[in-house]
C-alpha cells in the first residue's frame, strides 16, 4: 500500500500510514504552511519539502527503519527534508535503525529529533545566506544505543544542543559562520552543548569564530571528548561524573576560556564527588587565554600547554582558582610559553604530582600543597628549552 501527499500553496497537509514499506511525500510551496505525518510500521519513508518561509512540520514514525531523508551537507537544492526560514521541524522515531537527516536553508529555523530505540542517526544542517545573522536552532535526544548525531551549522547565533542516554553514542556539533566584520572568517555567539549519560561514547564541538560557547556534560565511563574552537573570546566548559573519561580542549587566538570539573559537582571548591583515571589535555594559542578548574579523585592526569602572552591557569571563569587536586596519585602539568604568564595549583592529597615550567619573561607561579608523599617541580627561565 503506497500513500502520497503532494500540495502547492496549502495551508496544511496531513499523512497517516499504518503499515509496512509505505512511503509519504510532502511538498508545498508557499508561507505558513503545515504539514503533520505519522507512520506506524517498518522500513517507512517520509520525504518533505516546503519552500519561502514560516512553515511548520510533524513527523512521527512507529516501528523499525523508518527514514526521514536527506541532508549530509548536500550542497544543491536537497529535493527532501527541505525547509527554508523561520521554519519548524519536529521529528520523533521510535523503533530501530531510524535515520532523520534535514536541511534547513536561511535564518531563524527550528529543528528537533527524538529517537528512542537502538542503531539511529540524526543529521541536522542548518545554514543562512546572505547576511552575518541567522538565529538557528537544533536539538537531538536519543534514547537507546549505538546512536550517531551530526549537527552542522553555518551563520551567527546558532544553538545546538544533543542529549544521548545510552551506550555507544556518538556525537558531533559543527558551527561555523559569516563574521560581521568583511574579511574575516567564522560567526559569532554561537552556542553548543553535549550531553551524554552513558558508557563509551565519543563527542566533538568544533566551532569557528568569536564569543562562542561550547559545553560538554558527561555522566559515564570511558567516553571520548573534544573540543575546538578557533577565533577571539570563545569559552568552553567540561564537566564530568565518571572514570576514565578523556578530555582534550583546543582554543586558538586571543581571550579564550576553559573550565574544568572532574568532582561530580556544579563549580565552586573542592567537594566529595569523586572522578578518577580521566585524561584531560588543555592547549591553548594566544594572548589574555584563562585555564581553571577543579579535580576529585585519584590517578587523573591534567596537562595544560598555553603559548602566547598574559595566559592564566587561574585566576576567573569559575574561580576554582587555577588547577584544584583533591586525591591520591594526581599529575598536573603546566607548560607556559611567553611573557608575563601565571599559574596558580592547589592539592590536597597523598601522593601527587606537580610539574611547572614557565619560559620567557615575567612570569610567576603559586604552589599550595596539603598531604604526603607530593611532589612539586617548577622551571622558569627566560630561554625555550
Amino acid at each position: 500500500m503506497k500513500k502520497i501527499i503532494i500540495g502547492f500553496a496549502i495551508l496544511f497537509a496531513s499523512s497517516i500510514v499504518m503499515a509496512q514499506n509505505n512511503q509519504s511525500i510532502v511538498s508545498q510551496s508557499g508561507l505558513s504552511n503545515s504539514a503533520a505525518i505519522t507512520q506506524s510500521g517498518a522500513e517507512n519513508v517520509s520525504k518533505l519539502l516546503q519552500e519561502v518561509k514560516s512553515n511548520n512540520a510533524t513527523v512521527n514514525q512507529a516501528g523499525d527503519g523508518n527514514i526521514l531523508q536527506n541532508s549530509k551537507l548536500v550542497t544543491n537544492n536537497p529535493g527532501f527534508a527541505h525547509q527554508r526560514a523561520t521554519s519548524i521541524l519536529e521529528v520523533d522515531q521510535i523503533g530501530d535503525d531510524n535515520l532523520v537527516g534535514s536541511f534547513q536553508n536561511n535564518q531563524k529555523n527550528i529543528a528537533s529529533a527524538l529517537q528512542n530505540g537502538g542503531d539511529n542517526k540524526a543529521d541536522i544542517w542548518q545554514q543562512a545566506f546572505g547576511g552575518p545573522v541567522s538565529g538557528n536552532s537544533a536539538d537531538i535526544n536519543q534514547v537507546g544505543s549505538e546512536n550517531t548525531v551530526d549537527i552542522f551549522q553555518k551563520g551567527d547565533e546558532n544553538e545546538a544542543i544533543s542529549s544521548q542516554q545510552g551506550d555507544k553514542n556518538s556525537g558531533s556539533i559543527s558551527q561555523d559562520g559569516y563574521h560581521l566584520m568583511p574579511g574575516l572568517a567564522g560567526g559569532i555567539d554561537n552556542s553548543a552543548k553535549i550531553e551524554v549519560y552513558g558508557d563509551d561514547n565519543t563527542t566533538h564541538i568544533q566551532q569557528v569564530g568569536d564569543a562562542n560557547e561550547a559545553s560538554n556534560w558527561i555522566s559515564g565511563d570511558e567516553n571520548i571528548t573534544s573540543q575546538l574552537q578557533d577565533g577571539y573570546g570563545n569559552s568552553q566548559r567540561v564537566e564530568i561524573t565518571g572514570d576514565q573519561n578523556t578530555v582534550e580542549v583546543t582554543q586558538y587566538s586571543d581571550d579564550n576560556k576553559t573550565y574544568l570539573n572532574l568532582r561530580g559537582t556544579g563549580p565552586g571548591a573542592i567537594a566529595s564527588g569523586a572522578s578518577n583515571n580521566n585524561a584531560l589535555t588543555v592547549m591553548q594559542d594566544g594572548e589574555g587565554n584563562l585555564v581553571s578548574g577543579s579535580v576529585t579523585g585519584d590517578e587523573n592526569a591534567v596537562d595544560i600547554a598555553q603559548t602566547g602572552v598574559g595566559n592564566k591557569v587561574g585566576t576567573g571563569f569559575w574561580t576554582a582558582d587555577g588547577i584544584q587536586v583533591g586525591g591520591d596519585l594526581n599529575v598536573i602539568d603546566i607548560l607556559q610559553e611567553g611573557n608575563m604568564n601565571t599559574a596558580d595549583a592547589y592539592v590536597l592529597g597523598n601522593s601527587n604530582t606537580i610539574d611547572v615550567q614557565q619560559y620567557n619573561n615575567g612570569n610567576f607561579s603559586t604552589n599550595n600543597v596539603v598531604g604526603s608523599g607530593n611532589s612539586i617541580t617548577v622551571v622558569q627561565s627566560s630561554m625555550l628549552p
